[in-house]
Formats: structure tokens, C-alpha cells, sequence
């Protein structure tokens, strides 16, 4: 399949999450079956002032290709000359974030009670680049409105549409309501892509018998699991202890290459991979007091 005029193969993607999808794992989590990836959220106000940490965030790979670089912000002209400044393959919006500082600002998740503004940041993005422009949103602030922000963003010019079908103001409780997923599928022309409490092949295959969206995308059971994207495809069982901590470690090594390595990122990450493993919690204590890599891969490996 295609998203505008990008070309697509297989079915599962990598969701765009704060603190975790940078250049690095993007990478990592291609090389293990992801079909799209997408960055970090990237604010258009800290990108057009070259604020060095954001330019961090824009950092792009050849082998991660197709990679997405999302976008959150109000501002027109900001996304204006944001946009030109990126080279990934793919413009995405932010319209649900549900985190307060991004509400304040009225950007994120707080754009979905204003379906006027919607339309022309998408519009502004369009005239801006000649790369495809999607959107990922909830299915509302406080009460749902899906289908009417997707048809609003494909009648601005919107090449796909992403749903995490929770209200802003859910956060990550209750359950991903998948037939609004399905609504927004039988009322728009483009790619939909389904997003929300996907856990492993199974729910994957679920959602996409139950919704006919066109991709999965994949978050949280992402974290500190990259592999995930390979268990999707093939009926493979989830890596040993020692298997993940050799992915943790390719990570390392993938951040210094490409100069987005940072000890406490990397420490974070650590504990994110040794999560769900025996003993977890007690490695994880020791790990918190730690100031050296070589000190993680001492009690690690």
C-alpha cells in the first residue's frame, strides 16, 4: 500500500513516543520488521529556534527508511518553515496528545475541539511540502468526534489517518473503543491506520479483521522490545533474557553511532528492557544507583 506517495510493505509500524523513538530504536525496530516508523513528537516552536536538543529528535537515518517526523504545535506560520526543514519521508500531526504541558499550549490532544484550526494546519503543511502529510489523533477531548476531524483532515489534504480511539482525557485508562477505528475506516478514502492496546499477533490480527484499517501501529508494548515487530509476522517466541539485553546493547551502539547517546537515555532504556524479565525488579533497583555504562553492563551481561 501507499501513503501518499510513499510505498509501504507489511502491516505494523512503530508508534511516535516521547523519550523512546529516537533515531536509535527507530532503526532497531526496522531491522526487526516495523514497516514505518515514526519519531518522537517534535515541536515546531523549539525546531524553526534550532534548538539543538529538537534538532536531535529530526535525525534521520538511510536504513530507517520510511521514517515519519511528527509535528505538534498552533502556529501556522511555524509549521510553515518547520516543515521545510525535514527531510524524513513523511509530515505527521499531532492531535492527541494527552500530556497537560501540550494542552496548556492548546497543541496535541486540545486541537480536536477545534476542527476549523485542524484543517488549516493540515492545509498550511500541504502547501508547505511535497512530502504526505497524515495525522495522529484520539477519538476526542471530552466527548468523540472522530469522524468528523477525518474527514476535516482528508478534505485538507491529509494522505493517511492514525486513531488511538480514547477520549484526551482517558489518558491511557479504560479500552481503545476499535469500532470507532471501523467508523473512521467506512468514512474516509485514505489509509487508516488502527492504533491501541495491540499487545502481540494475535490482537494485532484482531484489529485488523475487526477494523479493515490498513496498518497497525504499535506503542507501548514496543518499549524496550523492538522485536516485537518480527513476533508479529512470525509465530517466534519473545527473546530470552540474554537475547534482550544483546538488543539493548545493539541500541547502545546504534546511539553513539548516530550522536543521540545519552547516559540516563540509556539507562532508562535499560530498564525498559530487563522489565518484564525474573528478577526485574531487584536488577532495576541496582541499576537506579548506577553512573557508568560499564557499570549497567557489568550486573547486565
Amino acid at each position: 500500500m501507499k501513503i501518499g506517495n510513499v510505498k509501504i510493505e507489511g502491516k505494523y509500524v512503530l508508534a511516535p513516543i516521547a523519550d523512546i523513538t529516537d533515531v536509535a530504536y527507530r532503526v532497531l525496530c526496522r531491522r526487526y520488521g516495523a514497516s514505518l516508523v515514526f519519531s518522537e513528537m517534535v515541536s515546531i516552536n523549539a525546531l524553526i529556534r534550532n534548538n539543538k536538543a529538537t534538532l536531535k529528535l529530526t535525525k534521520i537515518a538511510e536504513e530507517e527508511r520510511p521514517v515519519a517526523i511528527q509535528l505538534f504545535g498552533t502556529k501556522l506560520e511555524y509549521f510553515a518553515k518547520a516543515v521545510k526543514l525535514l527531510d524524513s519521508d513523511i509530515i505527521d500531526l499531532n492531535l492527541g496528545c494527552p500530556a497537560t504541558n501540550i494542552l496548556k499550549q492548546g497543541a496535541g490532544g486540545a486541537l480536536l475541539i477545534r476542527p476549523g484550526k485542524i484543517k488549516e494546519i493540515i492545509e498550511t503543511l500541504v502547501k508547505n511540502t511535497d512530502k504526505p502529510v497524515t495525522v495522529k489523533m484520539r477519538s476526542g477531548m471530552k466527548k468523540v468526534n472522530a469522524v468528523e476531524i477525518a474527514r476535516i483532515a482528508e478534505e485538507a489534504g491529509a494522505s493517511a489517518i492514525t486513531l488511538h480511539p480514547r477520549l484526551v482525557v482517558q489518558g491511557y485508562s479504560g479500552k481503545a473503543d476499535w469500532s470507532l477505528i471501523k467508523e473512521v475506516k467506512e468514512n474516509v478514502s485514505i489509509p487508516v491506520i488502527g492504533n491501541g492496546d495491540v499487545v502481540d499477533r494475535a490482537s494485532a490480527e484482531k484489529m485488523l479483521k475487526e477494523t479493515k484499517c490498513d496498518l497497525v501501529m504499535i506503542g507501548r508494548a514496543a518499549i524496550g522490545d523492538p522485536s516485537i515487530f518480527s513476533r508479529l509476522v512470525n509465530e517466534k517466541e519473545k527473546p530470552s533474557y540474554e537475547e534482550n539485553i544483546k538488543l539493548l546493547f545493539d541500541y547502545y551502539e546504534l546511539a553513539k553511532q548516530y550522536r543521540v547517546y545519552n547516559f540516563d537515555a540509556f539507562k532508562r532504556r535499560a530498564m525498559d528492557f530487563t522489565k518484564s524479565y525474573p528478577n526485574s525488579t531487584r536488577t532495576r533497583l541496582k541499576m537506579a544507583k548506577l553512573g557508568t555504562i560499564e557499570q549497567i553492563k557489568e550486573i547486565l551481561v
